[in-house]
């Protein structure tokens, strides 16, 4: 199952072969509820590489509640590949974004204690969540703002683009930052 897994890991990282493995969502999200750590890794790692593709994006949205118990849970390796999988679910679709407020609290909470590469994933995936212009987001993004900033003056390139384009986003979709800055 774990070499299994890997396989489809690998097949995944060629993004023209992504849309065609929309087949084995349900089969590795089921790995990584019941499997050994090493058939989790590879399973996490597989649905991320599957979630960066549009055409997986409604059927990868089942895997958003794994995903945060991932970010609250898991182990390093893990919550980065999740940290990524909400990144690119959330950036190719809309309606997905509104059923991952849960998950801004474990992302915030990797921008405050992850790797560098944990605070850059954690980043872009709040950006593209903002874009819901969903109230309820907007409010729990405005506790992000702070860390985001921090960013700004972070050590790697990518943490600084990931900071800049979620606090642009940030502004952009909340409309009670926009009347507070007009007035």
């Amino acid at each position: 199952k774990g070499h299994a897994a890997e396989a489809l890991g690998n097949i995944a990282l060629c993004s023209k072969m992504r849309k065609n493995l929309r087949f084995s969502i349900r089969s590795l999200e089921t790995l990584v509820r019941s499997g050994t750590e090493w058939q989790k890794d590879e399973a996490i790692k597989a649905l991320a590489w599957i979630a960066n593709n549009k055409e997986n994006s409604d059927d990868i949205c089942s895997c958003i509640d794994m995903f945060e118990l991932i970010l609250r849970g898991g182990t390093d390796t893990q919550k980065h590949f999740a940290a990524f999988a909400l990144r690119c679910i959330a950036y190719f679709n809309a309606e997905s974004r509104r059923s991952m407020l849960t998950c801004i609290l474990p992302l915030q909470e990797m921008l405050r204690f992850g790797t560098d590469n944990h605070k850059e994933q954690a980043a872009f995936a709040l950006a593209n969540i903002s874009r819901s212009r969903n109230d309820r987001i907007s409010q729990e993004m405005r506790a992000c703002i702070d860390l985001l900033g921090g960013l700004l003056c972070a050590s790697t390139e990518g943490q600084k683009r990931a900071g800049a384009l979620a606090l642009g986003l940030i502004a952009e979709c909340d409309d009670a930052l926009k009347t507070n800055t007009e007035t």
